[in-house]
C-alpha cells in the first residue's frame, strides 16, 4: 500500500478492495508510520552468488511533512576487482497508522493493527511504526443486506 501515492490513491485503492471483497472478507497488508521514519543509511544485505558479492541497500526518507516518502534502492555487485552499481529510488506514500486506520474504517472496514512481527501475533499498542493491518469487510448481517431476510 506505499506504493498507493499519494495519499488520494490510497484511499481509493482500498475502497476498490473494500468493492472486491466478499462480505467477511479479509484484506491485509503492512505499513510503516511515517513518524517513526529514521532517516538513517537503512539496512544492508550481502549475498555471495558464485565468484560475485552482491550488496543490496534500501532506506526510507521522510521529510517531515506531507505524504511524500522517498524509498531509496542501491545494488553493488562486486565481481573481483569490478565493482557495477544501480541506483533506484520510489515515491511512496507517508501516513500514520491511526489516519490509516480511521480512512479504512470509514470504508467499511473492521481494522485490527497488529505489531509487524512475524514470530507471533500481538496486538499494536500504538508505539511502533512497524504494523500488520488486518481490514474485513463485515457481514451482509452486519450491513443490514442480508442476502435472504427471515420473516417472523
Amino acid at each position: 500500500m506505499h506504493y498507493s501515492y499519494p495519499s488520494a490513491k490510497f484511499q481509493a485503492t482500498a475502497t476498490r478492495a473494500y468493492a472486491a471483497l466478499n462480505p467477511g472478507g479479509v484484506f491485509c497488508f503492512d505499513a510503516v508510520d511515517k513518524n517513526t521514519i529514521a532517516n538513517d543509511q537503512g539496512v544492508s544485505h550481502e549475498h555471495l552468488q558464485g565468484t560475485d558479492l552482491f550488496r543490496f541497500q534500501s532506506r526510507w526518507f521522510y521529510k517531515g511533512e506531507g505524504d511524500l516518502l522517498d524509498l531509496h534502492l542501491t545494488i553493488h555487485k562486486k565481481t573481483d576487482a569490478t565493482i557495477t552499481a544501480w541506483q533506484d529510488h520510489h515515491s511512496m506514500l507517508a501516513m500514520d497508522i491511526q489516519t490509516m486506520k480511521n480512512l479504512l474504517t470509514t470504508i467499511g472496514f473492521e481494522v485490527i493493527v497488529l505489531k509487524r512481527d512475524f514470530s507471533k501475533i500481538e496486538g499494536w499498542d500504538g508505539q511502533e511504526g512497524n504494523v500488520i493491518l488486518v481490514c474485513t469487510k463485515e457481514e451482509e448481517q452486519k450491513l443490514g443486506m442480508a442476502k435472504h431476510p427471515q420473516t417472523l
